[in-house]
């Protein structure tokens, strides 16, 4: 560290060495000049004449002394004039001078010392006392100040010093608020952060968090509970070999919603657990952002419903075992007592009219209603069981569904089956023809369609059901929330089908069931039922 002493004391070296030599410097030159001027007037003079110097040592001497003398001719007597002098008396006063000198150097330099001393601690105490509150500063005392004493250069510096440590000061003021007001809110972050942790530790259902790559940032005990995998094993990864294939195309509309900053609101599909079993899932999810407004990334909740998929799919299947008993009842109960009493009608009618009676028109009349209701009958028969009570099958109803759609409402309707389709399991085929049945309502409703078109055929393994129609389309940003679309999503479910619905490819609206063979019982599993 700089030491001000240091520099006082080299001050006053410098001072000193700088005055003494300057005056010895003068004095001897001073000296000679004085001394060459006698010299050059006396030589000056005896070059006209003569001069002469020896040594004389006089009776009371002890030492010889070098004498001068000085002659002058005179012609006019011829007389030769001299005047002799010891040398050192000529230049006795020139000894005087640089004594004198010599006296008035030591008492300057006497003089000079002390205000030496004071200019440089002029200089040096007020650094000094810089350097001292600089270190006081330095260990964190801002409230320093210097008195300035002067006008000079030292107290500019003094009042440039009480300037800088003022800001200093407010900026330390002011930073020591901000640091503290960011404490409190890092410690309210992490109480809150503890908080939802929490709450997202103890939830049941899984949730799992993604950044903006599709990359888990987190996922609760519940996830893994659920689906097998662990934190340790998802992190930082993509989690696209949980997603089934036929799940892939609503899943990338999902993911597309997420991004675009909407929410997802109980999107029911299916995931592949670590098993590699099937796990029915409600989604819900939304995304977050950062202090800025930038999302960042989404959290997704995934319902674990099989269990309820499952619960709902045997309450379909009681309903349509029941459906399908009522209507088998009135099919084959029902019907052939009223085709008994249309045949008793028919007989008592024509009796009446043998006998003359005026009853006969009647019997005619009772016979005919009896007829209606027969036929009314054989209706609610087939729409409570429109595929098994028909002597073919699915594509008998879905016949009978297009013919009964042109007569009604006069649009071009129509059936195109490649090859046959037999499903033994009856509650598919049942779900199948209700899929139609609301695609091909909806379309009439709501579409504007001029013609419809169902497609019912084999893709290699697969069965496919495709209704199609040129109406309107159905809208671009996708407000699927209609209870006739959810039914169609939900049978779908049921059955293990995969389901699409999109504009197509020239307007209207496209319809397409996939259900694997695969995944159909090998025997008539309603058998017993019907």
């Amino acid at each position: 560290m700089f030491k001000i002493k240091h520099l006082r004391h080299k001050l006053l070296f410098s001072y000193a060495i700088v005055f003494i030599v300057s005056i010895s410097l003068g004095s001897a030159f001073i000296y000679h000049l004085v001394r060459k001027s006698i010299e050059s007037n006396i030589e000056r003079e005896l070059n006209k004449t003569g001069k002469l110097s020896y040594s004389w040592k006089n009776p009371d001497e002890s030492e010889d002394r070098l004498k001068l003398v000085m002659f002058n001719h005179i012609p006019e007597y011829d007389w030769i004039v001299a005047s002799s002098s010891y040398l050192d008396e000529f230049y006795e006063p020139l000894k005087s001078i640089r004594h004198l000198i010599i006296a008035i150097v030591m008492g300057t330099l006497l003089l000079v010392l002390p205000i030496t001393t004071k200019i440089s601690a002029s200089i040096t105490d007020p650094l000094q006392r810089l350097m001292r509150h600089f270190e006081q500063v330095g260990n964190g005392d801002f409230s320093m100040r210097m008195q300035p004493t002067s006008t000079d250069e030292i107290g500019q510096l003094s009042r440039y010093f009480n300037r800088f440590m003022a800001q200093l000061e407010d900026y330390h003021r002011h930073l020591a608020a901000e640091m503290e007001m960011r404490r409190k809110v890092e410690e309210d972050l992490r109480e809150s952060e503890a908080r939802y942790r929490s709450v997202m530790e103890a939830a049941p259902d899984p949730i799992i968090t993604y950044d903006m790559t599709g990359r888990v940032t987190y996922l609760n005990p519940a996830f893994t509970r659920v689906f097998g995998w662990t934190a340790e094993e998802c992190l930082g990864r993509k989690m696209d070999h949980f997603v089934p294939e036929e799940n892939w195309k609503e899943t990338t509309r999902m993911i597309q919603e997420v991004l675009a900053g909407n929410t997802l609101d109980g999107t029911q599909t299916r995931r592949f657990n670590k098993a590699g079993d099937i796990v029915h899932v409600s989604i819900s999810g939304a995304t977050y952002r950062d202090r800025h407004g930038q999302l960042v990334g989404s959290v997704i909740i995934l319902r674990d419903i099989t269990k309820s998929e499952l619960l709902q799919k045997q309450v379909m299947e009681i309903g349509d075992r029941e459906r399908q008993k009522i209507g088998q009842d009135l099919h084959d109960d029902l019907c052939p007592h009223l085709i008994g009493i249309e045949g008793l009608g028919s007989a008592l009618g024509a009796d009446l009219k043998e006998d003359g009676s005026p009853h006969g028109p009647l019997a005619d009349g009772m016979v005919r209603l009896i007829r209606q209701g027969i036929e009314k009958t054989r209706s609610l028969a087939r729409g409570l069981c429109p595929v098994h009570m028909v002597a073919h099958g699915l594509e008998t109803a879905l016949q009978n569904l297009v013919d009964h759609t042109a007569a009604v409402s006069r649009i071009d309707c129509r059936l195109r089956c490649n090859g046959a389709v037999a499903l033994k399991d009856n509650t598919a085929a049942t779900h199948l023809f209700y899929i139609a049945q609301e695609a091909v309502n909806n379309a009439v409703k709501h579409s504007g369609a001029r013609t419809i078109s169902i497609d019912l055929g084999h893709v290699k393994d697969t069965i496919r059901l495709r209704i199609r129609d040129d109406g309107k389309g159905i809208s671009s940003t996708q407000p699927k929330a209609g209870i006739g679309l959810q039914i169609m999503q939900y049978r779908a479910r049921m059955i293990g089908a995969g389901f699409t619905i999109e504009r197509g490819e020239t307007g209207g609206t496209v319809i397409q069931v996939s259900l694997s063979q695969e995944a159909l019982p090998t025997g008539d599993a309603n058998r017993e039922h019907i």
